[in-house]
């Protein structure tokens, strides 16, 4: 996961992997790409959201601007497909606002497919119940409350 974070009085930028389980901070998830595009991986995203700059000072509320110029970079790189950054910042706003009671160790961020950035619809329920598999393998309790 990457994402811009202050402590220090200034932002930074900072690529992990995220366990969903019990997290009290990601609460929203919005779907931007899909596996049709082609591979990822990992090193190359971190290096694409890297080269997104990263906001002067420490004044809140720049999370959003750097999520919208980050996906803006990556329509640019040929990763994503943005048909309208101004529609994807007010969804993203509006989708995460009303997202607050996700913030508990006993539920999963709120999951979105984003209406502004292209990908491939699933067809049918076996192709769904497929990619929940992959999804969650190693996650059995997962996979029987999705009933795959």
């Amino acid at each position: 996961m990457g994402h811009i974070t202050t402590k220090t009085g200034s932002w930074k930028f900072t690529y992990r992997s995220h366990n969903i389980n019990n997290s009290m901070t990601l609460t929203s998830l919005v779907k931007i790409r899909d596996a049709s595009k082609g591979e990822l991986t990992g090193d190359t995203l971190k290096a694409l959201l890297g080269e997104v700059p990263v906001p002067e000072g420490a004044e809140e509320g720049e999370c959003l601007n750097w999520v919208i110029n980050a996906v803006k970079h990556l329509s640019d790189a040929g990763v994503v497909t943005l048909s309208n950054s101004d529609g994807l910042r007010q969804e993203f706003a509006t989708f995460c606002a009303g997202n607050k009671q996700y913030a508990s160790r006993t539920r999963y961020p709120n999951l979105k497919a984003s209406e502004y950035c292209t990908w491939s619809v699933v067809e049918t329920v076996a192709d769904a119940r497929m990619i929940l598999r992959l999804m969650f393998d190693d996650r059995t309790d997962l996979r029987e409350k999705c009933n795959v």
